[in-house]
């Protein structure tokens, strides 16, 4: 573990979001990993995307804390540079809307003009993402993400959840370097990666932009 970090207040987004567009469904999308029913989605642009504390106050008020893209590794083989999900307080942010095709999560208009994919997803491991400003660098994107929405007549969430092979356990951790990061299913063996003792459980929200 680093040196006690603490989070940053996060306050909650006051963004007035547009009406969703229909989600495109399907009955057991294979990357959601099972059966969601109609409910599920595979196919949503220029998407944004909120963090809702499940665990306490803390950007306990609906959609919840933006999340974004940010720089998390420097320039490797290629130029390719790691980047991953956190909070928009974090430094070295370098996109703020996406779109899910076919189950890639896909940053749009990344910082520099350079282009993004994600990669595959880890029990106990961030978001990850590479980018680099040639796209002919880049690995092929895995097909790991889905959306999940509430059908239920009777009421529920009004944002779809985001999934990651069928499972939606995700947290805020405090990292290194100014970065609260998005995790699936958190744990203490981290290799020091994140603040396990100060994550809090969330809602990982597909919102829309204007």
């Amino acid at each position: 573990m680093f040196a006690s970090a603490l989070l940053l207040p996060l306050a909650a987004a006051a963004t007035a979001f547009a009406a969703p567009t229909r989600l495109s469904t399907s009955e057991s999308p294979s990357y959601c990993g099972r059966s969601f029913g109609p409910g599920a989605g595979n196919l949503a642009y220029n998407i944004t995307l909120g963090a809702l504390n499940t665990t306490g106050p803390v950007n306990y008020t609906d959609p919840g804390v933006p999340v974004v893209l940010s720089s998390v590794g420097s320039s490797g083989a290629g130029g390719v540079s790691s980047a991953a999900l956190t909070t928009a307080t974090s430094s070295g942010v370098l996109a703020s809307a996406f779109s899910l095709i076919n189950g890639s999560l896909i940053p749009d208009g990344v910082a520099g003009g350079m282009s993004a994919v994600n990669r595959n997803v880890s029990s106990g491991g961030m978001l990850g993402f590479a980018y680099a400003a040639d796209p002919s660098q880049l690995p092929a994107a895995p097909e790991v993400y889905c959306t999940v929405a509430d059908t239920d007549p009777a009421g529920g969430y009004f944002w779809p959840v985001m999934m990651v092979n069928g499972k939606s356990d995700f947290s805020l951790c405090p990292a290194a370097n100014n970065v609260t990061t998005v995790v699936f299913e958190a744990t203490s063996d981290n290799d020091g990666a994140y603040d396990y003792d100060n994550c809090y459980g969330i809602r990982l929200q597909q919102l829309y932009q204007q």
